[in-house]
């Protein structure tokens, strides 16, 4: 490369340069390319040069052009620094402006080794933990570091993640719990049964089969049902781990009350109410299982639970798109909750464009203003 440059300097200072971008693009180290793109542009503006990437040297009428050399300079640096396999480098140019998509993209390609190694952490690290691409790093975790450490991680990252990411997540786990867990029950019941019929599904191998669960046996670490069924909440009714998280649920009804660790209400009968949630979902028996919530609702005692159980209808009256059910469960049970909580009546009435009983919250309330802001936005629907 060296003689190359001096020739191409005796030819023009230009193209000095230009052999220098060149062979860094077919080079096998590609990060003093993003280097020289911006030396050729501060060469050709006659600015200083030993400090290509610097901002400081470069006066105000060319920081908008320069920025856009910047921006493009690391695309270049970034995608070949890709082409090369070495994505966790390519990330630092990706990073610096702002476009994890390369990333993302070049992270869905990626296949575990079957060596283990730094690699392998650092694919996950930029997946999971920098959250490129959540539902890669989700798959790379279960396949080498298995469902104690994925559910660990996912539970500390769950909140961060964008409602499409958590439902891919959920969809993961569920499958991969459903396949351990089943696995390990028909193993049990073919103790017994060896000419047990294929593909039964959970209540099936379950039926009849109470014994399953003598002294209180379990066939899947408890921790980790209970954490995945949590996660599936998030899964949608279209998903096709929505029947197995109901599978999940009816499994563990039957374990011994003691390992059915209890949620918050109405998730204190965990995997009852669980099962009742991914019901309405997927709109099976829906309407019994909408009246399971509301009776719930009615006997509860506490302030506290009222609240947290009406709060779950109403997510799910919005879920199935029952919207004056919605309305008519907030304005009875919840109009008078802080927004600090996490709960907005206002937010509920803006997203079902129901105008009328934000009218009757901000008469309730005393709120003026609200209530001349919604007659106005009434009038702008109509």
């Amino acid at each position: 490369m060296w003689d190359k440059l001096e020739q191409s300097f005796e030819a023009d200072t230009a193209s000095a340069i230009d052999s220098l971008i060149d062979s860094l693009r077919k080079g096998d180290d590609p990060h003093q390319l993003f280097d020289a793109i911006l030396l050729k542009w501060k060469f050709e503006k006659g600015l200083p040069l030993l400090q290509p990437t610097s901002v400081s040297d470069v006066p105000k009428e060319h920081k908008t052009e320069f920025e856009k050399v910047y921006i493009e300079a690391a695309r270049q640096t970034g995608q070949r620094l890709i082409e090369l396999g070495k994505i966790s480098d390519a990330w630092i140019y990706f990073r610096a402006i702002d476009e994890p998509a390369p990333i993302a993209v070049a992270i869905d390609k990626y296949e575990a080794p079957t060596d283990f190694g730094e690699e392998l952490d650092l694919m996950i690290q930029l997946a999971l933990y920098e959250k490129i691409n959540p539902v890669k790093g989700v798959e790379l975790m279960l396949a080498t570091h298995g469902m104690c450490n994925t559910v660990t991680a996912l539970d500390q990252l769950y909140l961060d993640l964008t409602t499409e990411q958590r439902a891919a997540c959920a969809e993961l786990m569920v499958k991969q719990l459903h396949e351990d867990l089943i696995g390990n029950v028909r193993r049990e019941i073919e103790q017994r049964t060896p000419m047990l019929p294929p593909d039964l599904p959970m209540n099936e191998l379950l039926a009849g089969r109470q014994w399953l669960f003598d002294e209180d046996n379990y066939h899947i670490d408890v921790s980790h049902l209970n954490a995945v069924v949590r996660f599936a909440r998030a899964l949608e009714a279209d998903s096709g781990a929505i029947d197995l998280a109901i599978q999940l649920c009816q499994y563990g009804s039957r374990l011994a009350p003691q390992l059915q660790y209890p949620g918050e209400a109405p998730f204190d009968t965990y995997y009852e109410s669980h099962e009742h949630y991914f019901k309405i979902v997927a709109d099976i028996d829906r309407e019994a299982s909408l009246q399971f919530f509301q009776q719930r609702l009615e006997q509860a005692q506490e302030q506290q639970d009222k609240e947290l159980i009406a709060y779950v209808l109403v997510d799910l009256l919005m879920r199935i798109k029952d919207f004056p059910a919605a309305i008519q469960t907030a304005e009875t049970w919840l109009d008078q909750v802080n927004e600090q909580s996490g709960f907005s009546f206002v937010t509920l009435c803006e997203d079902t464009g129901d105008m009328q009983a934000l009218q009757r919250h901000a008469r309730k309330t005393g709120n003026a203003v609200m209530y001349v802001a919604a007659k106005l936005q009434q009038q702008r629907q109509q």
